[in-house]
């Protein structure tokens, strides 16, 4: 073995134990406080949905649905599938019972804004495929006209993402796999990237926006 690389192979080691010792150890996490903020989170989450309708001027398409918003933006159909009733079951086992008929009620949407030169999505340059455009971040950002429309949608993305990923998403972690109340004991590793570089995941920790820092309390305080 090459000996540089057999020096860079020994410090690795000892950076293993290193990382070991802190993934037993774990991170304390003020999971109280976090499902506070979550639950605030929330409240702001509902009031964009609802400032979305008002701007949109239908409570159809979803702000979570990229291809809704692309037929919000751009110009395009939603289809609303419900149930009718058309009756009662007269035998089986659900006799008695009301039978119902799905049916499709198709809205259209006029085009907003216009959008961006080759940002039409691939699953809608397949034949048959409908029409939708990129709705990402960076797209948003660029597009020109109903900027409160796109500040809602970008806002509620940034909202939610903070609440369901990291907020609640942490605080589950921690239930689902049994650790101790407060401790979250994320993987810390050194062979994934290709630079090699230290990576984090379940959850990742290297990433975490500057508010969850606030629910990450420091042992040497």
């Amino acid at each position: 073995m090459n000996e540089k690389l057999y020096k860079l192979f020994r410090l690795q080691c000892s950076d293993l134990l290193v990382l070991a010792e802190m993934e037993w150890n774990g991170m304390r996490y003020a999971t109280k406080e976090a499902l506070a903020e979550a639950q605030r989170l929330q409240e702001e989450s509902d009031q964009l949905v609802r400032d979305f309708y008002g701007l949109v001027g239908s409570d159809v398409p979803s702000i979570s649905s990229g291809d809704d918003v692309s037929a919000v933006l751009y110009g395009g159909t939603i289809e609303e599938t419900y149930r009718i009733p058309i009756g009662h079951y007269k035998s089986g086992a659900k006799k008695g019972e009301v039978r119902y008929k799905k049916e499709v009620l198709v809205h259209e949407f006029p085009r907003l804004v216009e959008p961006l030169k080759d940002t039409e999505s691939k699953k809608s340059k397949e034949e048959g495929g409908k029409k939708t455009w990129s709705v990402g971040e960076s797209v948003l950002l660029k597009l020109k006209g109903n900027k409160k429309l796109v500040k809602c949608i970008l806002a509620y993305r940034g909202v939610e993402k903070l609440r369901s990923t990291y907020l609640q998403g942490w605080a589950d972690m921690i239930e689902k796999n049994h650790w101790d109340e407060n401790m979250i004991h994320g993987n810390l590793n050194q062979c994934v990237t290709i630079t090699g570089r230290l990576s984090s995941d379940k959850p990742n920790m290297q990433n975490a926006p500057k508010q969850i820092k606030n629910f990450l309390i420091s042992r040497y305080t």
